[in-house]
């Protein structure tokens, strides 16, 4: 497989979309680090906001930012982090040359390492169709994400030309039944996003393994446990929930 063999497996959350944190998650002992990336005017970028057309503002349901501000480049991510770092990519929006183009990134790039042995980048996205291209690129991890029940319906359809599948789901799709039925297709599923212990305990009882987690600190406790550096505590509701 592509993806790390770590059980829990670790996802830091949108880390890489700021250069700071990406240190941060991997002191805290993230596997991978997750982050946004669009194909905005021919440039890769890293983020989260969204364009909004002709006006001159980036925006999400929670923040405003003027769009003159310089805004991360992909390069300057995967440049920023050690060769041996996994990241995920997390495809945005709809151009069709995104996907050709961080390809296109890697090879140009490879003199310095950016597609070099240690260099283990996986490609995860809403937009299936982005995933497509990737049918000749065994080195490179790919995660059909899910965020809607429409999508869960149907999304075994578009797997099988790869034997290490993996799928991203929302946590609040993920329930019994789902996680025996997705199993039978996949050999890991991950959820996003988990914040609390007592729904990563939830999830990991019914067979998930891999937790994408905002919150720095959970998955540092998390990563302590995995380690066996402290005894994990019974899941079935504490105060951090």
């Amino acid at each position: 497989m592509t993806l790390p063999d770590a059980d829990p497996l670790l996802i830091a959350h949108r880390a890489g979309n700021a250069l700071p944190l990406v240190a941060r998650a991997l002191s805290a002992g993230a596997d991978m680090i997750e982050a946004d990336v669009w194909l905005h005017r021919s440039r890769l970028e890293v983020r989260h906001l969204k364009t909004l057309g002709r006006v001159p503002v980036l925006w999400d349901r929670w923040k405003l930012q003027p769009a003159w501000v310089p805004r991360l480049q992909l390069k300057e991510l995967l440049r920023a982090a050690a060769p041996e770092t996994r990241v995920m990519l997390d495809l945005k929006g709809r151009a069709e040359g995104l996907t050709p183009a961080i390809l296109a990134l890697l090879e140009s790039e490879a003199p310095s390492g950016l597609n070099g042995p240690g260099r283990q980048l996986t490609l995860c996205a809403r937009g299936w169709d982005h995933l497509e291209v990737l049918r000749e690129f065994p080195r490179v991890g790919v995660v059909h994400s899910v965020g809607t029940p429409e999508q869960l319906r149907v999304v075994t359809r578009r797997l099988g030309w790869r034997h290490d599948h993996a799928l991203s789901v929302h946590e609040r799709l993920l329930t019994r039944p789902v996680v025996e039925d997705l199993l039978q297709a996949v050999p890991l599923i991950m959820a996003w996003p988990v914040n609390t212990r007592r729904r990563y305990g939830e999830l990991h009882a019914l067979g998930v393994r891999g937790f994408i987690i905002d919150d720095l600190d959970l998955l540092a406790t998390l990563a302590r446990e995995r380690a066996g550096a402290v005894q994990s505590p019974e899941w079935s509701g504490d105060a951090g929930a």
